[in-house]
C-alpha cells in the first residue's frame, strides 16, 4: 500500500512539475 502511495505522490509532482514548465514555455511564446 506504501508504495502505491509514494507512486501516486512521485506521479503527481511530476505532473507539476512539467505544467509548470508548460507554462514557462507559453510565457516565453508570449
Amino acid at each position: 500500500m506504501k508504495v502505491l502511495e509514494g507512486f501516486a505522490r512521485s506521479e503527481d509532482d511530476f505532473i507539476r512539475k512539467t505544467e509548470k514548465k508548460e507554462r514557462r514555455e507559453l510565457k516565453k511564446l508570449g
